[in-house]
């Protein structure tokens, strides 16, 4: 599985000269968690203004990832990435994590609001993506605490399966039996609303395959 791992910033805190130390570091080291657990990341430079998410995302979808992993780094203005993140056919995944697990007096005292208010950008992003009907998945919580990463490649694989479940083509040996409920889906629908292909199977086919077999087939 690939994911494109796409971290969200402000260009104002460059232009300011805030310093990115604490979430570089997080970022370079929640990618590595992600690869350990099996995945394969593309990485990107922080994004920040509509030019970079563009540029980003044609990237990732050249690359053929199964998914975009988004992370806020910071405040993101959702202008900036919403109409490349709701026009692509990749799925979005959000992962909203911060570097600080405890976030308390002490912890304000140190600064640490700088590098853990990414839930911002978080509630704008995703208010923006309901609004423009996109669909995405979100998995909160502290990084260290291993489920919330567990849920981001939960999310990642349910990607890959639905994807592999478009255009798929079965055969349908038999049919539904009469009364039975589960089985009775019109072929038109599956194909309209998942992109599968229904091909009924005859018992004159069935038939010539099993003759075909070989006893030493059959022994193996």
């Amino acid at each position: 599985m690939k994911i494109g791992y796409l971290p969200l910033y402000i260009k104002l805190y460059d232009d300011i000269g805030a310093k990115r130390a604490v979430m570089q570091k997080f970022y370079e080291d929640t990618t590595e968690i992600f690869r350990e657990k099996g995945l394969t990341v593309v990485t990107s430079d922080f994004c920040r203004i509509e030019s970079e998410f563009k540029e980003t995302v044609k990237r990732f979808e050249d690359e053929k990832v199964d998914a975009i992993v988004t992370w806020h780094a910071a405040y993101s203005p959702s202008l900036e990435s919403i109409e490349v993140l709701a026009n692509t056919n990749l799925p979005i995944i959000v992962f909203d994590s911060t570097p600080t697990k405890v976030f308390d007096q002490d912890a304000i005292l140190q600064g640490a609001v700088s590098w853990n208010h990414g839930i911002h950008g978080v509630m704008d992003m995703c208010s923006m993506l309901k609004r423009y009907g996109k669909p995405y998945a979100i998995a909160a919580g502290h990084y260290l605490d291993g489920e919330c990463i567990n849920r981001v490649i939960g999310f990642v694989k349910s990607a890959v399966a639905a994807r592999k479940l478009k255009g798929m083509k079965v055969g349908l040996v038999g049919g539904a039996f009469k009364g039975m409920g589960d089985f009775a889906v019109d072929p038109a629908e599956l194909k309209e609303r998942f992109g599968i292909t229904v091909e009924n199977v005859d018992k004159a086919y069935l038939a010539g395959l099993v003759s075909d077999i070989t006893e030493e087939e059959i022994e193996k």
